[in-house]
């Protein structure tokens, strides 16, 4: 089951959007502060409207990935992810900086719920709730590497 290239790819994949968007989460507000000269309170709030924005364009893939081909929702989810964590690195702007948050939290939740069906597809069925568990764990390490790439690369420069 976990050598299938379509669980492997689903996990991995899901892992690496949830570590990138975990990074952003810890990183966006000292950036915001470092780079676009905004007080705490301005990039939480900003940060809260833009986490909740990606989290409703989530369902709104969610619900039409099931008209969608997996090619084609895995090419929206690594564009938009990529397009975060780039943003992230180089823009200096503070709305743009919302927008990477935005982008990263609509990949990973958006592959939390998605990637997680092609994930339990692939597994027969006395072994998807294992297939489950076992992409839940890749995307909650996402969410333990995140914290630490975002502490070794922005936190402490």
């Amino acid at each position: 089951m976990i050598r299938r290239p379509l669980f492997l790819g689903s996990a991995l994949l899901a892992l690496a959007l949830s570590g990138s968007y975990f990074t952003l989460l810890f990183s966006v507000p000292r950036l915001l502060t470092d780079r676009a000269g905004w007080d705490a309170a301005t990039a939480g709030t900003g940060q809260l409207v833009a986490l909740l924005t990606g989290s409703a364009f989530s369902w709104l893939l969610a619900a039409a990935s099931a008209r969608m081909s997996r090619a084609a929702v895995r090419a929206v989810l690594v564009g938009v992810g990529a397009s975060a964590a780039a943003i992230a690195v180089f823009a200096s702007w503070g709305p743009l900086l919302l927008v990477a948050t935005l982008g990263a939290i609509f990949a990973a939740t958006g592959s939390s719920a998605v990637l997680s069906m092609h994930a339990a597809s692939s597994a027969p069925d006395p072994q998807r709730p294992t297939a489950i568990g076992l992409f839940a764990l890749c995307y909650q390490l996402g969410g333990a590497f995140g914290p630490a790439v975002a502490t070794a690369l922005v936190l402490t420069a």
